[in-house]
């Protein structure tokens, strides 16, 4: 089985650099200058990046599964 050192960052972001990511979009919009500050703004926000951060954990866990050095399922290889 594969040791923790042995990862292979398919995705590399975190659920904070997600969210900066996303508020540097919408700041560089003048569209959303008075929307991005509302608490409905926020919570959406929070929202699809927490999306985003699963999502990519499971491309990178089924990244993972592909190749017999990172593999944890014994079914995988």
């Amino acid at each position: 089985m594969a040791s923790n050192n042995n990862f292979l960052k398919y995705t590399g972001l975190t659920f904070s650099q997600i969210m900066e990511q996303i508020n540097a979009k919408l700041a560089s919009d003048a569209r959303f200058d008075n929307f991005r500050e509302s608490a409905i703004a926020q919570t959406l926000t929070e929202i699809f990046a927490g999306s985003v951060d699963i999502v990519n954990y499971y491309l990178e866990r089924r990244a993972e599964e592909c190749f017999f050095d990172t593999a944890k399922l014994r079914s995988s290889v």
